[in-house]
């Protein structure tokens, strides 16, 4: 790792980069105060830097804001003699990694870079796995060149940044899970959950649960405290599969969460605000589940803010050489 030292006691400046430099893997330098640091971040990349908080000048804190401000990517950990709960609050209030108080072992740092290290390489797998998971859900992996899909992946696009729940509709097949996950990984919220429920294959007496959790004793069975998926999804996006299969009864609590952004676990009165986006998929089939009472229709006009349509197979027969030389390359 890159390593910069911001203290300006210069004895602790050598003593620190000297070891570290002894360490495997490690580059440090050192810097004697946060004026001259801001400077030196702005030629050189550094994967981490260990800040005095009190230094003449600008202290470690004001670093702490204008280099997070620049430099996001730059973790910065607060050093100090003067420990105090509310230097170490204002520590991570302002975005530090970390807080260490002096005076402290090469021994005991030695552990705090390996802890830092390991944090870098998860941050980094993350971003990769992110990356590779928004190649994989992207429009244009979607197979179609018809004027009827391209005409849906251009809505479906300009739909990714709404906020607005969007119903999509189509028969069992065309990809309506693919298309929702498209939508996601293209959106505002793509470096945020996506949560996908089957409401279809979930048993009704175990969909509840699945979809708002419960507390301990709230049912035979509810042996601990489980948080059900909508709270899970924070401020991501939560796709309902097949939500017209979902029970009436169930329904009218759905329709709570989205009038209300609110909700409670089964057997609890604590409000969990609810803040991610609704998308979900329904059949063709859908206006005659309303009127034959077999899906509500406040829910479905909240759920019908904006829709996109998959057309089968059958409506898109241009479409057909393009998926039969994707199975061809897939199972040869």
């Amino acid at each position: 790792m890159n390593i910069l030292i911001v203290d300006d006691e210069k004895i602790n400046c050598i003593t620190l980069t000297d070891y570290l430099n002894k360490t495997s893997g490690n580059d440090a330098s050192y810097c004697l105060n946060a004026e001259q640091a801001l400077k030196e971040i702005k030629k050189t990349s550094y994967d981490i830097a260990l800040v005095d908080f009190k230094m003449p000048g600008m202290n470690g804190i004001e670093f702490l804001k204008i280099s997070k401000e620049e430099y996001p990517e730059l973790d910065i950990v607060i050093m100090t003699a003067h420990g105090t709960i509310d230097i170490a609050v204002d520590s991570m209030k302002y975005g530090a990694l970390d807080f260490i108080q002096k005076p402290f072992t090469t021994e005991e740092l030695s552990l705090k870079i390996d802890q830092y290290t390991r944090h870098k390489e998860l941050l980094r797998e993350n971003i990769q796995l992110r990356q590779e998971l928004e190649e994989k859900y992207s429009f244009h992996k979607m197979m179609g060149k018809s004027k009827k899909m391209t005409e849906l992946f251009n809505q479906a696009r300009s739909f990714a940044e709404s906020d607005s729940p969007i119903l999509i509709i189509g028969e069992s097949g065309t990809g309506k899970g693919l298309l929702a996950r498209a939508i996601h990984y293209t959106g505002k919220r793509k470096n945020r959950k996506f949560v996908e429920i089957h409401c279809g294959s979930i048993p009704e007496n175990i969909l509840e649960s699945e979809l708002f959790g419960h507390v301990k004793g709230a049912f035979t069975g509810a042996y601990t405290d489980r948080e059900g998926k909508l709270e899970s999804a924070k401020e991501g996006t939560v796709y309902l599969d097949d939500i017209d299969t979902m029970p009436l009864d169930l329904q009218i609590k759905l329709l709570r969460v989205l009038q209300e952004g609110e909700f409670e676990r089964i057997g609890s009165n604590k409000t969990i605000e609810f803040n991610a986006h609704i998308l979900a998929s329904v059949k063709p089939s859908i206006t005659e589940f309303v009127q034959e009472g077999k899906f509500r229709e406040d829910l479905f006009y909240r759920l019908n803010v904006l829709n996109l349509h998959i057309p089968p197979l059958r409506e898109k027969k241009e479409d057909i050489p393009i998926l039969l030389e994707y199975f061809l390359n897939k199972y040869k």
